[in-house]
């Protein structure tokens, strides 16, 4: 095969494989080895031309007559740009934490980045509006800065989306899950975290927002400053409410109510450093910090035992210690099938 030949073939052969990793990318199929091989594509020079090929080829296809005329150099600049960012700061900031080796898939998943880059409309003046994901993975925190300085970070099994572009009056984020943040303080510019049950605005804080859908229970605990609670798209109709540090606020998605507590807020937080803290807590309660945790599903056979309460503090200890030292207290046994551990009690 001559020269010439070879670098078509080459070519040819690294554009199919390109379509299919974009073709991964978007339904989320994608390993972290192909995501990794993908990044460095969009880095490599000498791929320009290939790549812009299968961007162009997958846009055409997405595309409407109320698009704006696709300036592909701009976008591809953007995505490398993005690319080389978020590789900066997965080195400096991300933290895996996991139950198996297999588990340690990346928290901060670039294809949120991507995909948004992609699937958005072109703005006029030639202006890309792209949307940013940051994610943590089941048994995984991650921890990420937002455009403005704000600092996050992100907890097992959540999502959060934001538009940069869209941070001219109002710096706007959806949280899926729970977070920690450090809002960078602008007055003139309020940060707003808009989750599934309401909205909570700020203007620089530090402050751990609870807020799984499927518990249907929103938490939002103050640490320092001052936030707002808001009335969120008519799904319940209380007043703002001001939280003070020190305060905690409960929403109850169930019954529509909420209530204010004062708690030691320092507990409401410590996973984001790898440790989980229980005072006078139910089994119940503490299997939701045990999942998010190490990974795993927690079947409790015995409904009694959620009742039993427990004080420690867990942070190196494995699943499986853990289980071991609560042993030590109460008359449970378990097993472990795959990811799944069924507690119940002891019969011996």
């Amino acid at each position: 095969m001559l020269l010439h030949d070879r670098i078509t073939y080459k070519q040819d052969k690294m554009k199919v494989d390109l379509d299919d990793i974009i073709q991964r990318l978007i339904s989320e199929k994608i390993t972290e080895e192909e995501l990794d091989g993908f990044q460095d594509s969009f880095l490599d020079n000498d791929n320009e031309q290939v790549v812009k090929r299968a961007l162009k080829a997958h846009l055409n296809g997405i595309r409407d007559d109320r698009t704006e005329p696709l300036e592909l150099d701009h976008l591809y600049s953007k995505i490398r740009n993005q690319i080389k960012q978020q590789e900066v700061s997965k080195k400096r900031d991300v933290k895996m934490i996991t139950f198996k080796k297999w588990m340690k898939v990346a928290a901060i998943i670039c294809f949120g980045i991507f995909v948004g880059s992609l699937y958005n409309s072109y703005q006029k003046n030639d202006v890309v509006d792209y949307t940013s994901v940051i994610t943590a993975g089941k048994g995984s925190v991650a921890k990420a800065s937002l455009p403005d300085g704000t600092f996050i970070y992100i907890n097992s099994e959540s999502k959060v989306t934001y538009n940069p572009s869209e941070w001219t009056d109002l710096r706007k984020i959806t949280l899926e899950g729970e977070a920690w943040f450090e809002v960078k303080s602008n007055k003139s510019n309020p940060f707003v975290v808009h989750t599934p049950f309401y909205d909570v605005l700020v203007t620089g804080t530090r402050f751990n927002i609870k807020s799984y859908k499927r518990e249907n229970v929103a938490v939002t605990t103050l640490e320092e400053g001052s936030v707002i609670i808001k009335k969120g798209k008519g799904k319940w109709s209380e007043a703002e409410i001001n939280l003070k540090p020190g305060q905690q606020y409960v929403y109850n998605a169930q019954n529509k109510k909420g209530e204010i507590n004062e708690v030691m807020t320092e507990l409401y937080s410590t996973w984001r450093h790898n440790k989980l803290v229980y005072i006078n807590k139910s089994l119940g309660e503490m299997i939701q910090g045990f999942e998010k945790k190490y990974g795993v599903e927690i079947v409790v056979v015995d409904q009694d035992l959620l009742q039993y309460h427990y004080d420690g503090t867990f942070e190196n200890e494995s699943i499986i210690e853990v289980l071991e030292l609560l042993k030590l207290t109460w008359p449970i046994e378990y097993s472990i099938r795959g990811q799944k551990i069924i507690i119940k009690r002891k019969t011996h």
